[in-house]
């Protein structure tokens, strides 16, 4: 995570503001003032996160709302609301607009978890009747709520990054106790609520314990080391990179888990799979990985392993596929496929490129862009053995041909434009009727007359006198 200026001088100080504006408002009106105007002071240092500062324009609104000497006609207030949520709709979405297509503002907020109904709210207020008084003000009252939830406690969690080594070690244990607790639910032949119980404890012990840093420089590295099966129950032969059912069931309660608690998390767990691929060297045997029976992996070496890099790329499609099926539970609410698609064409390898054939399996626009690809690059990234490739249509000779056909005609007329000559020898030799030039004819600038001589038309100086009525 890269450092960037914050106009709070320490922790301490954007902690005492935030406890400023999230003082009572009916009773403590002047601490939620003093919040107000030291976000103020914050502004005229600049650099003062948008979050920050709509969260006290909200407030600010609010509590002129509330006042009883407000002077504000009912037409004053509902325009007073409706800027606020429009500025805090579009501070929000234009920060997650980082693609190189834009996005629509309902998909960017879904992108962000913000519910549509700020969406449809800023619409209302930009395009349609201005809504009316009681539905903006639940409007900001909520969106006040979704920035406390959203932004101050995580930042305020994010801050505390003084986690001991000892830290650390619970969260070893507890990620054991998960496992150990999830295995023994799933083996049983009814609904365990005992162990049901232990492993939903150890999850929110996890997320209780844990901050950003923390999931992101130890968890997510644990996790990973854990994704490769290590006994011959749970390793995959499946040659079509199904992913295995148990893996899934296994780890799923706990991603979704932390994807609730630390909204990046699904993002960075995204990152650090496609790290592993695209900066793995190219398998000898470009086949699926087939596991030969009693077959077992120690932890220790798991990560450089074939084996272990076909199970990060079983976990990628299983996301994406996912991220696809609107009716199915999702392990990650917030990945975005540009995440996905823009390292494995960055990079590509043998493992991306399976990533490639899923997107093109379900997404319309990336399997243009695939199916592009796979005519060049199908020989060198292609298994090697003799048997049917999947997911891959070479071309034909007799399409090659044609192809090569239509470069030579478009040749053709490219030279026809530049030199018209091409097209009148063409022409004549294939017998039609066409224009000839005349052996008597020199090129000349346009105007001229015959001889390149340059007629004289100025007007004479006595037509220049005649007044035009």
């Amino acid at each position: 995570m890269s450092a960037h200026i914050v106009p709070w001088v320490n922790f301490e100080e954007f902690e005492t503001v935030y406890n400023y504006l999230f003082a009572d408002r009916k009773t403590d009106k002047e601490t939620v003032q003093k919040g107000i105007d030291r976000v103020q002071a914050w502004i005229s240092r600049s650099g003062v996160p948008f979050s920050v500062e709509i969260t006290s324009t909200l407030i600010q609104v609010v509590i002129n709302d509330d006042r009883h000497d407000c002077n504000l006609t009912h037409k004053e207030l509902r325009l007073m609301y409706a800027m606020a949520l429009t500025r805090f709709v579009n501070g929000l979405v234009d920060a997650a607009q980082t693609g190189k297509f834009a996005k629509s503002i309902h998909h960017l907020a879904r992108d962000i978890n913000l519910p549509a109904f700020f969406v449809d709210l800023r619409h209302a207020s930009t395009h349609d009747n201005l809504p009316n008084l009681t539905l903006l003000r639940e409007g900001a009252l909520q969106a006040i709520d979704w920035l406390h939830e959203r932004y101050w406690l995580l930042n305020l969690k994010q801050n505390d990054t003084s986690k001991p080594i000892s830290t650390i070690n619970t969260v070893k244990s507890k990620l054991n106790e998960y496992k150990e607790h999830r295995l023994e639910y799933l083996n049983s032949d009814e609904n365990n609520n005992k162990a049901y119980g232990g492993y939903m404890d150890a999850i929110e012990h996890i997320i209780k314990i844990s901050n950003h840093a923390v999931v992101r420089e130890e968890i997510i590295p644990m996790l990973l080391s854990g994704l490769l099966p290590v006994s011959k129950k749970r390793q995959t032969v499946s040659d079509n990179l199904r992913m295995a059912g148990d893996l899934t069931a296994l780890w799923s309660p706990l991603l979704q888990g932390l994807d609730i608690g630390f909204p990046d998390f699904g993002k960075e767990l995204i990152i650090q799979l496609l790290d592993k691929l695209t900066s793995a060297s190219e398998p000898q045997n470009k086949d699926l990985p087939e596991v030969s029976p009693g077959y077992t992996q120690t932890m220790e070496d798991a990560t450089n392993n074939t084996d272990y890099l076909w199970i990060i790329t079983y976990w990628l499609k299983h996301l994406i596929h996912q991220s696809y099926d609107r009716g199915q539970k999702r392990t990650c609410m917030r990945i975005d496929i540009n995440d996905i698609l823009d390292p494995c064409l960055r990079n590509f390898n043998v493992y991306t490129y399976y990533i490639l054939q899923t997107l093109k399996d379900v997404d319309p626009d990336i399997k243009e862009i695939v199916d592009h690809l796979d005519s060049y690059i199908f020989y060198s990234f292609s298994p090697t053995s003799d048997t049917p490739k999947e997911n891959v249509n070479p071309k034909s000779e007799a399409e090659c041909a044609n192809e090569i056909t239509t470069l030579n005609e478009r040749l053709y007329e490219t030279k026809a434009i530049v030199d018209p000559k091409v097209t009148m020898t063409a022409a004549a030799e294939e017998g039609d009727h066409v224009w000839t030039l005349s052996c008597d004819w020199n090129p000349c600038p346009i105007g001229t007359l015959p001889g390149g001589v340059i007629p004289c038309l100025d007007i004479s100086a006595l037509q220049s006198t005649v007044e035009y009525q």
